[in-house]
């Protein structure tokens, strides 16, 4: 059947989401076999949560839910994840293999939102960033309008309220104030540059305590010149690699069996892929 007049899919998935991996990577296969076209749509889940009321991912608002996430990615790659890094120093090949169960372990734990900042006289209560932030950061990329620094309409946007003088110790940081900014970004608040430089750097590391596996950093030693650095480990684009890996063997299979016996790509996909082992494993006996 030409795809023209076939029934068609429309697979909605977020190139961030680490359960996009298992649904594409079994959609394929699966729409071949009953006849259906599948028409890939990405998008962000970001304005998604935002709308339902979530300021941050289900992982870290049900931190429950987070570690499950790792254990079901410990289930799809084994207990282990195979990696490779490039050393800096001599450009030798380091491959390497990341304990899932340490990764789980990180899982983050839940902090207080919002955040009292101190410094020079000013009491500078902040939040974290959140969906809404992230959904009015891709329109400011589009539309452009201002010339402020990204970094500093980031922190605008996360202050709820500047306070200076001797009355900074007092009131709690009002949390209904903080929740409303997730909707509406607030008019940019003046404070020193000094106090907004020492403010950024503490909200990077409240971030990276509310969430330490945005960040994944791996300690690494050259085995050839002995040389150490720190390496970042992406998730998702482990993710997609993996995704471009499995369809890269899924075509092996295919041209390896549809020109031994003659089958259909419909065919062999249809076949687990214990079956397809079985039956390439029978060529040539």
């Amino acid at each position: 059947m030409s795809t023209l007049n076939m029934p068609a899919l429309d697979f909605w998935f977020d190139f961030a989401s680490t359960y996009s991996y298992p649904a594409a990577m079994r959609i394929a296969p699966l729409a071949a076999t009953a006849g259906v076209a599948v028409r890939f749509r990405p998008f962000l889940l970001g304005p998604i949560f935002q709308a339902q009321g979530w300021d941050t991912s289900p992982f870290n608002l049900y931190p429950a839910k987070g570690r499950y996430m790792w254990r079901d990615l410990e289930r799809l790659f084994g207990p282990r994840l195979p990696a490779q890094a490039h050393c800096p120093r001599c450009a030798a090949l380091l491959e390497l293999e990341v304990d899932v169960a340490r990764l789980a372990a990180a899982v983050p734990r839940e902090l207080a939102d919002p955040f009292v900042f101190r410094s020079g006289g000013f009491r500078v209560t902040y939040r974290l960033p959140n969906a809404g932030d992230l959904a009015a950061l891709g329109r400011r990329t589009t539309d452009r309008d201002d010339a402020a620094p990204t970094n500093r309409w980031l922190l605008d946007r996360c202050i709820v309220a500047v306070e200076h003088g001797e009355a900074t110790d007092d009131a709690e940081p009002d949390a209904q104030a903080a929740s409303s900014l997730a909707v509406a970004a607030p008019q940019p608040i003046r404070i020193p540059a000094e106090i907004a430089a020492a403010l950024e750097s503490e909200l990077t590391e409240t971030i990276a305590a509310a969430d330490p596996l945005a960040e994944i950093a791996l300690e690494l030693a050259c085995p050839d010149c002995a040389a150490a650095w720190s390496a970042p480990f992406d998730i998702v684009r482990f993710l997609w690699s993996e995704v471009d890996a499995w369809a890269a063997r899924i075509l092996d299979e295919v041209h390896i069996l549809a020109s031994h016996y003659g089958w259909s790509e419909a065919d062999i996909l249809a076949l687990s892929p214990q079956r397809r082992q079985n039956y390439r494993d029978l060529i040539g006996r």
